[in-house]
């Protein structure tokens, strides 16, 4: 048998601890070790057999789920024994279900604790228990039958201002109590002073006007009531609402949503114990009022309370002392009496406040009624080695049989250790206020900076993306256009070489500008029908040159079949098209080979796998870790042979993780590598729509034949590009008229018919957004295409230009196969 006790251990009632968790057992021993003699059991079997060893233990705390024994089986074990059948029982859980707690109420369970458990709810439930038993355990008359009848029911008052939670407990409880309701705080004070005032009072916390507290403070203030307990029924669980409530003398707490079953075993216990309470107070005023005839019953009574009982003459000396006070206070008995209680265990002035404690204390002797429940009524003591402590005090007149009063009955309980861990409490949540306004200033100024510095990035790649991609137009422009031409042998090689670096420069542009969005989280993934035989066969369409140029043999394993699925076809291509083109890059002989398959598959997805595999220089295993990181390369530290800006396997990871997927590698050096990623497709219904009828010729073809002569009007203010742009239209045969700011693009609008007009973001005086805005207010502006031709390439540049009216979206620098190809779809439409 584990005992927790002290030097105390003899006047303090004796618990039983059940639990199997350890933590929890000494959780609980801490809470109540300085108030009861404890004693501890991890297992069923072992608490059976302490509870019948002598000395019994008053009250028992259970905890259900134990391994073997567990604590219903010992609950029905005790209540089984007529050496144990009394004792009171408490379980401590983490069940709390209905079905749980109406099990222990039919095997006799006197109460329930959750856990975790709030200490001053779980000190007050054992008070209660402990003070119920005590009261049972006398078999007195506590009320008489009325005559020619039986006694009334108890009394109940339902407050709560939510009519159905009134309903719901007076159809429950009406059987065995009679109920009442209100449903405001006003109308539950008018019921308390009524001339039927209820036993018990039903509270909820949260009601308009007038909260549960202050009607619980009202209550408790008056005489006539204060009697009457209150127990909250309420959504609030919170610690700090229930020590409000404790505080204002709360009964008990219930929580909503509620089991009918733990409230009737609430309300009954409160009940009962209200009455015995009762019956006992009106007891104590009558043995007090007979103590100079049976100072022998008065000594029996008071010299074994667990409390501070002290009796004053009228003039405040000391004229009886019990045991509990001496031990506590340091004085016998023969030595405090006589004394003034000012000035022996009362200081004359608070050390801490400086109140008058000898006026107070003249006050409380002229006037005692005054001072009897007064929950105010606490104030310093001192104890015989100079010990300040804290004691609330309840005070009661003594009178003689001819009704004159002959001293004061003062009955005192130690609160130090409870005021001064609520000080405590006080300053750490003072200190953790601080703390918490402290970190929310610095988090908030983190932010934002967090939130500058990332304009500020995004505002500088869009500048850059945009004065790279001016010039760049004007390079690939003329590039275009001097092919065109014609050139000797030699000034053909050149231009493809301009060609390629402007390319692969536009490249590197867009990966940057393509990380930038991921990482700020701003790249939407779209999703339409994708058919992976067509992504496979694109993204071998756009490396056959470059792999038959280096002879290099590309190859395509049999892709997926028989799947009609959906996402984004075209990161899917980008992603492939990334592992597929360093394939061909760091391979200089052998093949190159792209294969697709499933991972998994359920009725709504599949997670598609995506590989390529190649027979090139391979990877040493240090460096594969790294080779997925942002401006990584393989070479790094070799003599970077191949080129490139380590972004694009970056990208693909990242385009596959928010495709649901990963991306990963393996790789020999000197035999080759196998990179792979995974993506999630969902599946859809029916056939993957079919692909558009092909056209009998190029779109530049097309446009020199149906559409030659039309007006397009072009809004440009870079000379070089509005002259590349200018000559590219007019070579298939478009008239083009030229404006070299928004405000001359509304002027021409309102003066010609165009069939199209081709419009600049970034222009001055006005730019192409209000352009766009104040053509559209036009009469023949309304359905005339404008289409955006700009470097602003972002996605956000693309939503601001459709926004302001614009009905397509070309960058730049301008793809002519693309450009035709979208002017071809907008005059066809007309």
């Amino acid at each position: 048998m584990n005992e927790f006790a002290n030097t105390r251990s003899d006047t303090r009632s004796r618990l039983l601890i059940v639990d199997d968790v350890h933590e929890n057992l000494h959780t609980l021993i801490d809470i109540l070790r300085e108030d009861y003699v404890i004693s501890a059991a991890t297992g069923g079997e072992k608490a059976i057999e302490l509870a019948n060893r002598e000395p019994q233990p008053a009250l028992i705390l259970l905890d259900i789920k134990m391994p073997g024994m567990d604590g219903y089986a010992v609950l029905a074990a005790l209540k089984s024994k007529p050496a144990t059948r009394d004792i009171p029982i408490i379980f401590v859980t983490a069940l709390a279900e209905a079905a749980d707690e109406a099990r222990g109420l039919a095997l006799g369970v006197n109460d329930y604790i959750t856990k975790p458990v709030n200490p001053e709810l779980l000190k007050m439930r054992i008070r209660n228990q402990l003070e119920l038993h005590r009261y049972r355990q006398q078999p007195v008359p506590l009320e008489r039958t009325p005559p020619g009848g039986m006694a009334p029911q108890p009394l109940l008052l339902v407050v709560d201002d939510i009519a159905e939670n009134i309903y719901e407990l007076l159809e429950a409880l009406k059987g065995e109590y009679r109920v009442i309701g209100a449903s405001n705080g006003a109308q539950a004070l008018e019921a308390v002073r009524g001339s039927t005032p209820p036993d018990l009072v039903l509270l909820d916390i949260m009601m308009p006007d007038m909260d549960g507290y202050e009607v619980c403070r009202q209550i408790k203030a008056m005489p006539a009531a204060s009697h009457i307990p209150v127990i909250f029924v309420t959504v609030v669980d919170a610690t700090p609402g229930k020590l409000k409530g404790f505080a204002l003398g709360a009964a008990d707490y219930i929580t909503k949503p509620f089991d009918i079953d733990e409230v009737r075993a609430r309300i009954r216990t409160h009940v009962e114990l209200a009455r015995l309470r009762n019956f006992f107070e009106e007891l104590l005023v009558q043995r007090t009022a007979m103590l100079q005839t049976s100072e022998a019953k008065y000594r029996e009574l008071v010299e074994n309370a667990n409390a501070l009982i002290l009796r004053l003459a009228p003039d405040g000396t000391i004229t009886y002392f019990n045991e509990f006070a001496q031990a506590f206070f340091g004085y016998t008995s023969a030595e405090i009496q006589g004394l003034h209680v000012v000035g022996s265990i009362m200081p004359r002035f608070d050390s801490g406040t400086g109140r008058d404690l000898a006026a107070m204390m003249a006050e409380i002797l002229a006037k005692p009624e005054a001072f009897e429940n007064n929950e105010n009524n606490e104030n310093e003591n001192i104890t015989r080695d100079g010990r300040r402590v804290i004691v609330r005090w309840s005070n009661r007149g003594i009178f003689d049989k001819d009704g004159q009063r002959v001293g004061l009955l003062c009955i005192g309980q130690d609160v130090t250790a409870r005021r001064a861990m609520e000080k405590e409490l006080a300053a750490h949540r003072d200190r953790l206020e601080e703390q918490v306004a402290a970190r929310t200033a610095e988090l908030a100024l983190a932010k934002e900076s967090a939130e500058a510095a990332n304009l500020a990035k995004s505002t500088f790649l869009a500048n850059m993306s945009h004065e790279i991609r001016t010039p760049l137009n004007a390079i690939t422009g003329m590039v275009h256009l001097l092919k065109r031409d014609g050139a000797t042998p030699q000034q053909t090689i050149r231009l493809e070489k301009i060609d390629t670096a402007g390319q692969h420069l536009l490249e590197i542009i867009n990966a940057i500008l393509d990380l930038s969005k991921i990482e700020a989280g701003k790249l939407l993934l779209e999703e339409n029908n994708v058919e992976v035989e067509s992504v496979v066969e694109n993204v071998v369409s756009m490396l056959h040159h470059r792999a038959q140029a280096k002879g290099v043999e590309l190859l395509v394993a049999p892709a997926l079949a028989n799947h009609h699925l959906a996402g984004d076809a075209t990161r899917l291509q980008q992603a492939l098209l990334n592992y597929a083109s360093n394939a061909i890059k760091f391979t200089d002989a052998g093949t190159v080979t792209l294969r697709v398959g499933l991972d998994e598959e359920s009725a709504e997805d599949v997670l598609a796998r995506f590989e390529v595999e190649d027979t090139g220089i391979g990877i040493a295993p240090e460096i594969l870790p790294s080779l997925f990181s942002s401006f990584e390369q393989a070479d790094n530290s070799i003599s970077r042979k191949y080129g490139g800006t380590g972004l694009g396997l970056a990208i693909t990871r990242k385009l596959a993780q928010l495709m649901g997927g990963t991306a990963g590698a393996v790789s020999t050096p000197g035999k080759g590598s196998r990179f792979w990623f995974t993506a999630r497709l969902r599946k859809c219904q029916g056939q993957a729509p079919a692909a558009p009828h092909a056209l009998t010729g190029s779109p530049e073809e097309i446009l020199m034949r149906d559409h030659q002569g039309r007006r397009i009007l072009l809004a440009e203010d870079e000379p070089i590009n509005r002259e590349i742009t200018q000559e590219l239209l007019s070579d298939i045969g478009l008239a083009v008229d030229l404006a070299g700011d928004g405000c001359e693009a509304v002027e021409m609008a309102a003066k010609n018919d165009y069939a199209l007009i081709l419009m600049d973001m970034q222009m001055p005086h006005m730019d192409g957004l209000e352009a766009t805005r104040q053509i559209r207010l036009l009469a023949k502006g309304a359905t005339m295409p404008i289409l955006a031709m700009t470097a602003n390439a972002f996605s956000e540049d693309k939503a601001q230009c459709l926004a302001a009216g614009m009905d397509d979206f070309i960058t730049k620098p301008v793809d002519p196969a693309l450009l035709f190809a979208t002017l071809l779809h907008w005059l066809s439409a007309q």
